[in-house]
């Protein structure tokens, strides 16, 4: 299935009530629904530069430069302000919030937070490997655990593994690969899959072995292996390739099972990125150029029905 947007969708995520939202760098904003019929449009102010949806879609965290804004759904009306120098931010489950906050160019502050009364419950230094990096939170099928991305351009891209524990957090630095894309964990939350300078790889979490690698998707030595992975299961997986094609892959064998067909995808469309939904579902964000220097966003949702 797929919805076509009004604007551009530069910043999306997904509740576990199946509900998504996405915002343009403008700040045009659109709620739609979990059966992907009904867009509510709406606006946010700043530059947006990162957003989170609580798991029922009750409340929406918009992030800027200055401050986490949080609007009540469906009214959008302003709750609560969080003020600090935000990069990242996550709802987990239905009592916690992460953020991540610039402290120095070197070091950045993970913080954990109770939803709803948003008193802090701990907060840890991490070191930025790179110095000024861009950091963003993913969730992992642990509610109490966290991943951090830590990107730093052509210096690298890393992970690091972060848990709740009591009034304290664990911050684990992931150093096996330090050119990654975006991790996507199996429902149990004891490996995951990553694409690494145009190769797939599976490691055990979150001792970091590797059960396996995938280097090639067929003949088409001018296509590599993309940025996106994504599980729909305990053992397949969707993965991209550099030029925006989608692949069904055996996570057990390492190999790739068919080419997914996506329809309606135009030359004016282009793949932006991918993110992984609950129930095995999986979001393709594409970018469409219309007439002038307008970009509209462009949604496929894959998965079971």
């Amino acid at each position: 299935m797929d919805v076509a947007l009004p604007h551009e969708a530069r910043l999306v995520a997904g509740a576990d009530s199946g509900h998504i939202v996405a915002i343009s760098s403008e700040g045009d904003a659109s709620l739609i629904s979990p059966d992907l019929k009904t867009i509510k449009s709406f606006t946010v102010q700043d530059s947006p530069e990162a957003v989170a949806i609580s798991h029922d879609a009750s409340l929406l965290a918009v992030a800027a430069a200055d401050g986490i804004t949080f609007f009540s759904v469906p009214a959008f009306e302003k709750s609560h302000r969080l003020n600090d120098a935000f990069l990242s931010c996550l709802f987990v489950g239905e009592k916690l919030f992460w953020t991540c906050a610039r402290f120095t160019e070197q070091t950045v502050i993970l913080e954990a937070w109770e939803s709803g009364s948003w008193k802090k419950i701990a907060r840890v230094k991490v070191p930025d490997p790179y110095g000024s990096s861009s950091f963003s939170l993913f969730a992992h099928p642990n509610p109490q655990s966290v991943v951090l991305w830590a990107a730093g351009g052509q210096d690298g891209q890393c992970l690091f593994w972060a848990t709740l524990e009591g009034a304290a957090i664990n911050v684990t630095h992931f150093d096996v690969i330090d050119e990654t894309g975006l991790p996507s964990f199996s429902p149990n939350g004891d490996e995951f899959l990553v694409t690494s300078e145009c190769e797939l790889k599976r490691y055990s979490y979150p001792e970091g072995n590797l059960k396996g690698a995938l280097t090639e998707l067929d003949d088409e030595e001018d296509d590599p292996i993309g940025y996106f992975v994504s599980y729909v299961g305990a053992d397949q997986a969707l993965l991209t390739s550099m030029n925006g094609r989608v692949f069904l892959v055996d996570v057990d064998e390492m190999s790739v099972i068919d080419e997914v067909v996506v329809p309606d995808v135009g030359p004016a469309e282009s793949l932006d990125y991918v993110f992984q939904m609950s129930q095995g579902k999986v979001v393709l964000v594409y970018r469409e150029r219309k007439r002038g220097s307008k970009t509209l966003g462009h949604l496929r949702v894959l998965g079971p029905h």
